[in-house]
């Protein structure tokens, strides 16, 4: 999966429509994503990221 936040700000990101997505992904495709690929990521987006994978399996974290 690649998601590509070029020029998105952490206010200008489509939480309701992420939460969809991954709700989505995470019910379908459970345990079968290799990897993640986070494009473009702003500076609020890598300091929210630097706190919410503490809360994370690190296994997950690894593909991400």
């Amino acid at each position: 999966m690649v998601i590509d936040t070029g020029g998105l700000g952490l206010t200008s990101l489509p939480i309701s429509g992420l939460k969809l997505i991954i709700g989505s992904m995470s019910t379908n495709y459970c345990a079968t994503m290799e990897k993640m690929f986070i494009l473009n990521p702003s500076f609020m987006l890598n300091t929210s990221w630097s706190i919410i994978k503490g809360f994370i399996d690190p296994e997950s974290v690894e593909k991400i």
